[in-house]
């Protein structure tokens, strides 16, 4: 499924989810208790449970709309990429934060010893 996505890798949660949704629809239907036991999938892959709903939208609308749903990188590798950059902006929410304490220990350092 992810051999055309050079930002989805083929080992994604997010791959290995949609393929037990669509094993788990009816046509385009999936029934409620199916629902409840691929939200429990999907936290058990590490998705949140608004990923797992929106892979389960594009998996299910796929299914209406009559087109394959065994290549889906393209909606699901919009999915994958914003949780990376969550990431990444969180290191760097965490190194700058690093880097202002840092500086201002500094500042309260240098200023005990002027005035010592």
């Amino acid at each position: 499924m992810a051999a055309g996505s050079p930002a989805l890798h083929p080992a994604s949660p997010h791959l290995a989810f949609a393929t037990s949704i669509a094993r788990a629809l009816e046509g385009a239907i999936l029934a409620p208790e199916r629902r409840e036991a691929l939200i429990q999938e999907a936290r058990s892959l590490g998705l949140r449970e608004f990923d797992a709903n929106l892979v389960i939208a594009v998996v299910q609308d796929r299914a209406r709309r009559g087109e394959s749903t065994d290549d889906i990188t393209g909606p699901i590798s919009v999915l994958a990429r914003s949780e990376r950059s969550s990431l990444r902006s969180n290191a760097r929410a965490v190194f700058a934060g690093a880097a202002i304490g840092l500086a201002v220990g500094f500042a309260i350092l240098l200023v005990r010893w002027l005035t010592a």
